[in-house]
Parts: C-alpha cells; sequence; structure tokens
C-alpha cells in the first residue's frame, strides 16, 4: 500500500512539472499592453472571408489587402489559386480598390455585390459578367443566386 501511494504521488509530481511552462516560455503581458495590442500583435490569426467553394473540398479567403482570393486545401495554406483583383477589374470594366464579400455559384465561378449591382467572374475563362442592377436608393438587398432575381426595399 505503501509503494502505490509513493508512485501515486511521484506520478502526480512527475506530470505537474511536465504541464508547467519553461520559465523562458512565460510572457509577462501589461494590462495596458494586452488593452492597447489587442487589435493588432495580439490579435488571433484568421482568415478574411472564408468561404467552402462548391463541388469541391476547398476553401477561399482573402490575403490581407484583400486585393487576392486564395483557394487551396483546408489543411494546408499553399495556395492552388490565386485569383488578383486588377484582372477581376479589367475583366469587368471595374476600379475596386479590394474584393467584397463573394459567394461561389460553383467549382469556377463566383459572385459579389459592388455599388448598385451584381457580378460574377468566371475563372477558367478568366471572364466576367453583370448579372443585374438595380435602384442605388435600394436598401436590404437579397440575392437569388438560383432563380438571378434580387428583392429590395
Amino acid at each position: 500500500m505503501k509503494k502505490l501511494f509513493v508512485y501515486s504521488i511521484l506520478c502526480v509530481l512527475t506530470i505537474s512539472v511536465y504541464a508547467q511552462p519553461s520559465a523562458g516560455g512565460k510572457k509577462v503581458l501589461s494590462l495596458e499592453d494586452a488593452i492597447l495590442r489587442q487589435f493588432s500583435e495580439l490579435r488571433p490569426k484568421s482568415l478574411s472571408g472564408l468561404k467552402w467553394v462548391k463541388e469541391t473540398g476547398q476553401i477561399s479567403y482573402f490575403n490581407d489587402q484583400r486585393d487576392e482570393i486564395i483557394v487551396s486545401l483546408p489543411n494546408t495554406r499553399k495556395p492552388d489559386t490565386r485569383i488578383e483583383l486588377f484582372r477581376v477589374n479589367e475583366s469587368l470594366n471595374l476600379a475596386m480598390k479590394r474584393f467584397p464579400a463573394i459567394n461561389w455559384l460553383n467549382a469556377n465561378t463566383f459572385y459579389f455585390q459592388h455599388k448598385n449591382a451584381f457580378y460574377k467572374y468566371d475563372l477558367s475563362a478568366r471572364k466576367g459578367d453583370m448579372l443585374l442592377s438595380f435602384s442605388e436608393r435600394a436598401t436590404a438587398t437579397d440575392y437569388n443566386e438560383v432563380a438571378n432575381h434580387l428583392a429590395y426595399t
């Protein structure tokens, strides 16, 4: 019984020692740092505009400047495809400074709203088209991509 007790204490001590971070790994964080740097250096890494690409097992997301859409497998950061904003602008004769939110229609085509119109862009053809336009006074738009109809107030 005594051996079992000593063995249990030894296991608990060993586990607790390995569970503690090393002294060099600890970082002292002041309240000021936590508040002032919460949206910069201390912000968790995330993928902006993360979407599943329909009909594939891939994801798409924007780079930090939102001037490029990156398409890749979810478990890797190596891009399969990069869609550059200047190519979409050239194809549709637009002057966007950054990508708006996008939605995928299929594996090769996505659509987005810019100002008072909806556009689609085909990756394989590298060609874009305007789907529909609407009044500049319209609010609360709801686009149905299957029927290519728009409801708004």
